[in-house]
């Protein structure tokens, strides 16, 4: 992305050592090259993709130009001199081989997008775009007549590694690889580096197997208020018996802020959400489900909460560009993830669904809206508290609530979250969340990725790839850590009709990512589809 990057003056093209350069070569051809080179003015903006929207519209994909042919391999160096060449008497000694060049150094790329071009400035010719978390080398640095920085990097694509220039200040040098800890740990390994998530709890903190309510590798499908009270319930108890499917993610506070059923926490803190509740008792329903042999899951959408926003505006996060409480790409608002209340409301929901019979709670969107930087969004924070520490704090607040109830904690966060080396400006620190919770659910879906994210034009056509990816980085993070949650990714067994270059996702595709996981040792997955529709043959 090149957000952010002003307009320069014409002034100088560059320093007079190029021009100097090519004179003394006599290379007319290069004099050109470097003045248009030189050249840079102007300056483009790219709005990011919501990329947490499941299964719904998440803006137009820019079309990608196809990356440049990667360059000629370099010339070989000639052999040594067989005997009876000339000059092999009296050779001089041998000199000792020099020690291999260190590579580039790795960055990552910091934006949703970064758009790389042919040439340092924003008006040379755009040869590609790179979603947050891409890997890339740094070859060189240069500055603009203007004081911008620009880089000079060899970046991933389908074709090969390319090279073009990009924006420096949307680059972040990329952590060593991560040292594990505990039983995997090199001697003397140390304390990783947070970086500036550091101030964050890391110690460990115990993961229980709780009696009467045991671990399992749970494979489920999420399921809606509505699917619950329709007639398409028995189909999908019915392939819950026929397949590998053991687990039901049911929303107990749903992303328009309904609720399951009654809530007293509603009563003191939101009493319009019990206005609209999908059951009376739904008790029996659940019981019902569990004699069955089904693992519930009860998925309360956290901080996205219209109905709480809408009876508490002081309590909204809100947007003072546009003067109202702040709303996402799909309409709805939020509440501030600061605010006391609001924290309390969905603490006392989870209590609520853990004393109802669910075996474990699963907070979604545990996280602060996914926003450009040049958002200006006031987020009801007086206390000036980071957002990273806002969301884990909120986390350990809840397995202090639910433990004494013996039900497992789980949190969703985005699938760039494994991969990316901050919070992404949401807060979602992965070592952060993993350390508090019993499970993180990274939502892999391949449609939610962004060109080039994991090298890939089109992630929406990689699906084993793109979970291969993640999975593997997400087994890395929580190498940093004693006791990580364990992992449980969100799969997408949707079609992203919105993407350009989209496949038809059926049993083929959903096997694949479970397949992805599967070989890298993870046996537990949830598979989305926003419609409910699930094909057995894709979770046999």
């Amino acid at each position: 992305m090149d957000a952010g990057q002003q307009p320069g003056p014409a002034g100088s093209r560059r320093r007079l050592a190029p021009w100097l350069a090519a004179l003394a070569g006599g290379g007319v051809l290069c004099l050109i090259a470097v003045w248009l080179a030189g050249c840079n003015s102007g300056a483009s903006r790219v709005t990011p993709l919501n990329s947490e929207n499941r299964g719904g519209t998440v803006g137009d994909i820019v079309y990608t130009p196809p990356p440049l042919p990667t360059p000629p391999p370099a010339r070989e160096s000639p052999g040594r001199p067989e005997p009876g060449d000339v000059a092999t008497e009296r050779q001089p000694p041998r000199q000792p081989e020099p020690a291999p060049p260190v590579g580039p150094p790795l960055y990552t790329v910091n934006t949703s997008w970064l758009n790389v071009r042919l040439a340092a400035g924003t008006d040379a010719t755009r040869i590609a775009r790179l979603g947050e978390g891409t890997e890339v080398e740094l070859l060189a640095e240069e500055a603009l007549s203007s004081g911008e920085s620009w880089a000079r990097i060899r970046f991933p694509s389908d074709a090969g590694r390319n090279v073009g220039w990009v924006a420096r200040s949307y680059l972040t040098l990329k952590d060593p690889a991560p040292v594990g800890t505990g039983a995997d740990a090199p001697p003397d390994a140390g304390q990783p580096d947070f970086g500036d998530f550091a101030d964050l709890h890391y110690a460990p903190v115990p993961k229980r197997s709780y009696d009467g309510n045991p671990r399992i590798d749970a494979k489920g499908i999420y399921l809606t208020l509505l699917t619950l009270r329709s007639e398409r319930l028995a189909t999908l108890v019915k392939l819950a018996k026929d397949t590998s499917v053991n687990a039901f993610v049911i929303d107990f506070k749903d992303d328009s802020g309904h609720l399951l059923t009654k809530s007293a926490a509603a009563t003191r803190y939101n009493a319009k959400a019990n206005d609209s509740l999908a059951f009376d008792d739904p008790a029996p329903l659940l019981k019902r489900l569990k004699d069955e042999g089904i693992y519930l899951i009860a998925r309360i959408v956290t901080f996205k909460d219209p109905v709480f926003a809408k009876a508490h505006p002081s309590k909204a996060i809100w947007d003072r560009a546009a003067g109202r409480a702040f709303k996402s790409s799909d309409g709805l608002t939020w509440a501030s993830p600061h605010d006391a209340d609001f924290r309390s409301y969905n603490l006392g929901l989870a209590k609520e669904a853990a004393k109802l019979g669910f075996n474990e709670v699963q907070f979604d969107y545990i996280r602060f809206p996914d926003v450009p930087r040049s958002a200006d969004l006031d987020y009801r924070n007086p206390n000036g508290d980071s957002k990273a520490d806002a969301i884990q704090s909120f986390l350990l607040d809840a397995r202090k609530a639910l433990e004494p109830l013996k039900v497992y904690l789980a949190a969703d966060v985005f699938g760039l979250v494994c991969h990316t080396i901050d919070d992404m400006r949401i807060g979602q620190y992965w070592e952060a969340v993993s350390n508090a919770v019993d499970y993180i659910c990274p939502m892999m879906y391949p449609s939610h990725y962004g060109p080039m994210n994991y090298g890939f034009e089109v992630p929406d056509q990689k699906p084993y790839e793109v979970l291969d990816h993640g999975i593997r980085d997400s087994l890395k993070r929580n190498g940093n850590l004693e006791t990580p949650a364990r992992l449980r990714p969100w799969i997408q067994g949707f079609t992203a009709t919105w993407v350009k270059g989209h496949i038809t996702y059926g049993p083929d595709q959903v096997k694949a990512q479970i397949k992805a996981l599967a070989d890298n040792g993870v046996k537990s997955w949830l598979v989305w589809h926003p419609g409910n529709r699930y094909n057995p043959a894709a979770v046999k």
